[in-house]
C-alpha cells in the first residue's frame, strides 16, 4: 500500500466502520493503519532533524523550502522561501 494513501484508506474504514463497529477485518486493518500513520509521521520527523542538521551550518532550515505538488501531473515542486524563519512573524522560531 501506498504511504500517501494512509490516511485515505484510515477514512474509508473509519466509514466502514460507522456501518458495521463490530465488523472484526476492518477494526484490525484500522488499526495497523493507525500504527503505520503514527510511524511515518515519526519518520518524516526523524528526517526533518537530520535535514535541519545538515543546513544549519549554512543559516538554512527545512522551513526555507517550499514543496508545492501540482494536481493534474501529480509532480512536485520545490522552492526556496529566501526569508529566514526568524524573518517570518508567522513563523514558530
Amino acid at each position: 500500500m501506498n504511504n500517501g494513501k494512509f490516511e485515505d484508506a484510515s477514512k474509508d474504514l473509519e466509514f466502514v466502520l460507522r456501518m458495521e463497529p463490530l465488523n472484526q477485518d476492518a477494526i484490525s486493518i484500522h488499526n495497523e493503519l493507525k500504527d503505520k500513520i503514527v510511524e511515518r509521521k515519526k519518520q518524516i520527523e526523524q528526517f526533518k532533524d537530520i535535514a535541519n542538521m545538515i543546513l544549519k551550518p549554512f543559516g538554512w532550515s527545512t522551513d526555507n523550502f517550499i514543496v508545492n505538488k501540482d494536481q493534474t501531473t501529480n509532480s512536485y515542486s520545490i522552492s526556496i522561501n529566501s526569508k529566514k524563519p526568524s524573518d517570518n512573524p508567522n513563523s514558530s522560531q
